[in-house]
């Protein structure tokens, strides 16, 4: 593309003018999006980026308030296909016109390990199929150093160039809108975008067709040393198969759209204590606000211990399966390869190595649970936030302890190829109609139709 023509996308208006444009995006768009379909919307939208592309950073903010509140992951998807879309047409001007490097323009992510992972990986892919030619500067000042988990560092420098010098800081902090990388988001085609959790959803068979291991991360030494000089001391050998645990509890991370990610540990007590009978040590992980589960040879509770940052990484990279909760160290597991089981998971797509619970939800009016379809003709899919569930006249089923048993026994049954197995492969057109490339136990299978 011609720089001149890069170049036209930031055509000249002072000051006023941008704020009234921001203002009358704000106000306009709350007015339109009740009043006018989905392509009205849509329309807007592309046509006010196009015009005010230096604005993009308000799409994040209505994409959340799709999720969070509106509920209408149909708009989200295209919100995030439109901030991609801005981005690169800024970007390409800031590398063509000036040769900057793109840039990540967003650190919100490394105080979360999930996002971490997740972004990480995603960016790692998208080098390797070529959509991305050059690793992109990632900034890190002392205020985010303090909030990193520091053991994921040598992770990030395969994916980033790794910036804390304060001279360099300083320059690609100014530079960073003219050259921007979100990692949030994604686009690998027309049809391939959206939150960058479905990158390895939406391009697994672009991944397969070029030999690219979609989990990208292998365990580093400097991991695998510093974990297992802590671990030894709770009697885990390298060698050990072991499960790890991450039950999502009220405590920690409480933001009100957090509350159906919850869970109450205690009806999990069954489900490990059958793990334990399998041979399979079970060692958890998670905050010191987390609630007592049980006392039990093979069973390892480090959620009240200080240890080094690297055991978590180590032990979520490293063991025979992930169990519990989509939260972040679920994001840490999948990217090194290891099979997650994820309890209460929002009905969305599935990555190819993982076994799924969906949370199931009731229709107050009609008494009846919804299925997967019903979710996605409201709107629903990847919504998690109670109130556009609520709004939808929808009530969560809290799974108790029996069904958390059940759960546990057809996770081993899965990965045995047992009957659940060969059920999931039956299922295989519905699966594949709603992007379901794991495995569904059964009281999941039911909701396909």
């Amino acid at each position: 593309m011609n720089k001149i023509t890069n170049a036209e996308i930031f055509k000249a208006k002072n000051a006023d003018e941008l704020l009234n444009d921001l203002r009358g995006f704000e106000q306009y768009f709350e007015r339109l999006r009740p009043n006018y379909g989905f392509e009205m919307q849509i329309k807007f939208l592309e046509h006010y980026y196009s015009q005010n592309p230096m604005f993009k950073n308000r799409l994040f903010s209505l994409y959340l308030k799709c999720m969070n509140a509106w509920g209408d992951s149909r708009l989200g998807l295209e919100i995030s296909r439109i901030m991609v879309e801005t981005s690169k047409k800024i970007s390409d001007v800031g590398q063509n016109l000036y040769g900057l490097p793109l840039i990540n323009e967003n650190n919100l992510f490394v105080a979360r390990v999930g996002e971490l992972f997740d972004q990480a990986a995603s960016t790692l892919l998208q080098r390797q199929l070529g959509t991305i030619n050059h690793k992109p500067i990632l900034i890190l000042p002392p205020d985010q150093l303090a909030k990193i988990n520091y053991a994921a560092i040598p992770y990030l420098e395969d994916c980033y160039e790794i910036v804390t010098e304060q001279k360099e800081v300083a320059y690609y902090q100014i530079n960073k809108n003219f050259s921007p990388y979100f990692a949030f988001f994604f686009k690998f085609s027309d049809k391939q975008y959206g939150h960058n959790s479905y990158f390895a959803v939406d391009c697994f068979s672009d991944l397969k067709t070029q030999n690219i291991n979609p989990c990208p991360f292998e365990l580093k030494d400097i991991t695998i040393d510093r974990a297992m000089k802590f671990l030894k001391n709770y009697g885990l050998k390298i060698d050990d198969k072991f499960v790890v645990l991450h039950l999502r509890e009220e405590g920690y991370a409480d933001a009100k759209w957090h509350v159906h990610r919850n869970t109450n540990p205690n009806s999990y007590v069954a489900a490990i204590e059958y793990f334990l009978d399998q041979g399979l040590k079970v060692i958890r992980i998670g905050n010191k606000k987390m609630s007592y589960m049980l006392k039990s040879p093979g069973f390892i509770d480090l959620t009240k211990e200080e240890k080094p940052p690297e055991v978590d990484i180590f032990l979520s990279a490293h063991a025979k399966f992930y169990f519990g909760s989509a939260s972040g160290p679920s994001s840490i597991s999948f990217n090194f390869g290891v099979p997650c089981c994820l309890v209460g998971a929002n009905i969305a797509g599935v990555r190819h190595n993982n076994f799924i619970r969906f949370l199931k939800f009731k229709n107050i009016s009609t008494g009846k649970i919804i299925t997967v379809d019903e979710v996605e003709a409201l709107n629903l899919k990847d919504v998690f936030a109670p109130k556009p569930l609520a709004d939808r006249g929808l009530l969560p089923i809290v799974p108790n302890s029996n069904d958390n048993l059940n759960f546990a026994k057809e996770i081993i049954e899965y990965f045995d190829k047992g009957n659940i197995f060969h059920l999931n492969e039956k299922y295989k057109p519905q699966r594949n109609k709603h992007k379901i490339l794991g495995g569904l136990c059964t009281d999941s299978l039911s909701l396909l139709t």
